[in-house]
């Protein structure tokens, strides 16, 4: 055989062989890295608030409204909302974290395309005083759970969770029942590292405000079984 042909032949062979396995690999139901769909939570962090009434569950959505889910982590793992009050209730929404000594900070209006007040069981941060909707407040630690649609608040408040669990405790709670305790599940270290400098900031605020740390011993610990009933 041809010295030339012969090299030929095996050129072709190889090319044959590597376009076969290129070939399998696209029948294969394999994936490369690229065609792998991304999680919309990679961290996913959620807070459970224990009532006089049963307990409730906020999924939180760090991806939609990063400052803001870190804003009530803070809170939570500060022992903030421990004894607070239901502070209102009505057809609509239930209100917590009222306090009379607001921390002066104010969160970004961090709205999202796909997290509107079309449905029950949104969680938003009460920007505005109850009763002035003229008047701007910031208020960084009051929030509202809505337990019926209220599409006119789109684009007015910022939402940064939905109700996982729980919303039949919301729906029999009142004005004035009791918040006992309030965790966070899930470690959101690595959001209070990305907002680092306005956390700092907040936390001193609060200090300054009286707002004082709970003490270790009070502390919730995270990712413990809790009794719903």
């Amino acid at each position: 055989m041809n010295k030339h042909l012969q090299i030929a032949i095996t050129l072709l062979g190889t090319l044959t062989l590597v376009l076969t396995i290129h070939g399998c690999d696209k029948g294969s139901g394999t994936t490369n890295q690229n065609d792998v769909p991304k999680t919309a939570e990679p961290n996913p962090l959620s807070v459970i608030m224990q009532t006089d009434k049963g307990a409730f569950e906020i999924r939180l959505r760090p991806d939609l409204a990063p400052r803001s889910v870190t804003n009530f982590c803070n809170l939570v793992e500060r022992g903030f909302y421990h004894g607070k009050e239901i502070s209102a209730a009505n057809t609509v929404a239930r209100t917590m974290g009222e306090t009379r000594r607001v921390p002066k900070y104010q969160l970004p209006q961090e709205f999202s395309p796909t997290l509107y007040f079309n449905t029950s069981g949104i969680v938003a941060w009460s920007n505005r005083p109850r009763g002035e909707f003229d008047d701007f407040e910031p208020h960084p630690t009051r929030f509202f759970v809505t337990v019926a649609p209220q599409p006119d608040w789109n684009l007015k408040y910022t939402p940064f969770g939905t109700i996982e669990d729980g919303s039949d405790t919301l729906l029999k709670s009142k004005k004035g029942d009791w918040i006992l305790s309030a965790r966070v599940v899930g470690d959101p270290t690595w959001l209070y590292e990305l907002h680092a400098d306005e956390l700092a900031k907040w936390n001193a605020e609060l200090d300054a405000t009286g707002h004082t740390r709970a003490g270790e011993e009070n502390r919730t610990i995270r990712d413990l079984p809790v009794n719903s009933n």
